[in-house]
């Protein structure tokens, strides 16, 4: 990054979060938030322009802002869609032209911010403000990864060291909280609040460390996982390979800790399709190395104790008929409230009370797409849709050109998981979502420039062949 621009950049970021500090009359945070944006701001100074918003992922995804007071209640995402804003602009004054050549192919994240915007418009009386910021600090977020893309596969390696440094730190912290029965992070970090309490079963708790929620903790560790297999591919020195090896530890660790059996779900669907898209000889040695990984965590599980908890969330006390016929009814049930208003959904903060009217007991879907049908309604959903499957379609076709099968295997498990829980409750998980979205419309740049150079190689051969005739 160009002097002027970091200069710009670090004042920009540096005075939004004193002005956030003091906006939520927390003065003494305030400090707190100057100190973790100057250690980010050196530590991206080492960095590509292009790969600062995926480190402000990093940092969006590691702190658990979610579980820290005052954040957990009234100023619930505000320094989530802060530093997104900050950072954005910080990103467009940097970049200064070809803002709309980068944003023009994202037609169907356009399309997801119509819909969420004339849903809360339509529905501003039910509320859900919170909710509404987020996920438009997930589309900015967008246009931040775009705008400062220059060098598409470099966001794509950024985006897979960051995600395997913090599902590796994160499960590594799982582990600790293991050895030592309880979570130590509560005591380090002030105002930390985990949601530890509630998953407590005969066996011992879950695993939380410092993501707050143990489901956004098999998130984190779920991606983690894939990312570090991505790096121990492309590592060129033993340096790398064995970080890679220790983030993959961690991160498999934290995932097996964290009991959430829809991040399992979709590491497995993850490797399925890494293997699917890959060539032939590397699906044969990833096969080989999956099938000897499972067979030493197995053993490993079983002597630790872990194959316990795995037993248990699969077919113990978590798999209680009563759960699964909780989830079976509202799937059954949310058809008949979306069809009261079919088109534009019921608004944010509405949704879930209209669940909840019908009786259950828990208003939780525990479905991202089934949230986005009943808040959004049919303009909503069908804008998700739209957007995962073309992700999807864009990373699995560009391996042709480009080779991403990983990131594909990444987005692939993303896709699965918001399907198993409410992952956009959770602040940061909307920018994971569209960080994502961005990094596959950089394959599409990449794929198409590609084809452009390879038919003006075919245009000036036929015209050489043509003079010399």
């Amino acid at each position: 990054m160009e002097p002027a621009s970091r200069i710009s950049s670090t004042v920009l970021l540096i005075g939004g979060a004193v002005v956030l500090g003091v906006i939520s009359g927390a003065l003494p945070l305030a400090g707190l938030v100057i100190a973790v944006v100057a250690a980010y701001l050196g530590l991206g100074a080492v960095l590509p322009r292009s790969a600062f918003p995926l480190l402000t992922l990093g940092l969006l995804l590691f702190v658990p802002l979610d579980s820290v007071s005052p954040f957990d209640a009234d100023l619930r995402a505000v320094p989530q869609v802060g530093l997104v804003l900050i950072g954005t602009l910080a990103g467009v004054l940097v970049a200064r032209s070809g803002v709309w050549k980068s944003l023009k192919h994202g037609w169907d994240v356009a399309l997801l911010a119509m819909a969420v915007g004339l849903t809360m418009l339509v529905n501003w009386s039910s509320g859900g403000v919170r909710q509404f910021s987020v996920l438009m600090a997930g589309v900015v977020f967008y246009a931040w990864v775009r705008m400062v893309g220059e060098d598409p596969s470099e966001q794509r390696h950024a985006f897979m060291v960051v995600t395997a440094a913090v599902g590796g730190l994160q499960g590594f912290g799982a582990l600790i909280e293991r050895v030592a029965g309880r979570n130590l992070f509560v005591s380090l970090v002030p105002g930390y609040a985990p949601a530890s309490k509630l998953f407590a079963y005969e066996l011992g708790g879950r695993a939380v460390a410092l993501a707050g929620h143990p489901l956004r903790l098999g998130t984190m560790c779920m991606i983690g996982v894939l990312a570090s297999v991505a790096l121990l591919r492309s590592a060129v020195s033993p340096l790398r390979r064995r970080l890679s090896v220790l983030a993959l530890a961690g991160s498999t660790a934290g995932l097996l800790l964290s009991g959430a059996r829809g991040a399992w779900l979709g590491v497995v669907v993850g490797f399925v399709v890494l293997i699917l898209s890959s060539s032939v000889r590397h699906s044969f040695r990833l096969a080989v190395g999956l099938i000897l990984g499972v067979v030493v965590l197995y053993l490993v599980a079983a002597q630790t104790g872990l194959l316990d908890l795995v037993q248990e969330r699969l077919f113990g006390a978590a798999y209680r008929p009563a759960s699964l016929a909780q989830r079976v009814n509202i799937l059954t049930t949310a058809g008949s409230i979306w069809l009261r208003r079919p088109i534009l959904g019921w608004g944010f903060g509405e949704y879930l009370d209209q669940v909840y009217a019908q009786g259950f007991r828990y208003s939780n879907t525990e479905n991202e797409y089934v949230n986005a049908l009943l808040a959004t309604g049919l303009l909503g959903f069908v804008a998700l849709m739209v957007t995962t499957i073309r992700t999807f379609v864009l990373l699995v076709l560009g391996r042709r050109m480009n080779r991403v099968p990983e990131l594909a295997a990444v987005f692939a498990a993303l896709a699965v998981n918001i399907g198993t829980y409410n992952t956009f409750s959770w602040s940061s998980a909307f920018c994971l979502f569209t960080a994502v979205v961005a990094l596959s419309h950089g394959v599409r740049d990449e794929s198409f420039g590609a084809r452009g150079e390879l038919a003006e190689q075919g245009w000036r051969r036929t015209s050489s062949c043509a003079a010399c005739e």
